[in-house]
């Protein structure tokens, strides 16, 4: 992602097509997006499988209510 932001910044030093840097912009968001789910799911699964074998319904509610938002 971090490549993909030096990329716009570069096209739009450059004044590249407008509809270039708004592909790259949404490629980048995509990407911010999809490691944003990654993270929900991944700490939901610590949620759902705790080392002590509880789960804490109040992180669950939490992360739901945070994944929530993301849609």
């Amino acid at each position: 992602m971090e490549g993909q932001v030096r990329g716009i910044e570069r096209m739009l030093d450059e004044r590249a097509d407008c509809h270039a840097i708004v592909q790259q912009m949404a490629a980048a968001r995509a990407a911010l997006d999809r490691s944003m789910v990654h993270l929900m799911v991944s700490s939901m699964a610590q949620c759902l499988r705790p080392e002590d074998g509880t789960a804490d319904e109040s992180e669950l509610r939490r992360l739901g209510e945070t994944f929530a938002k993301l849609l």
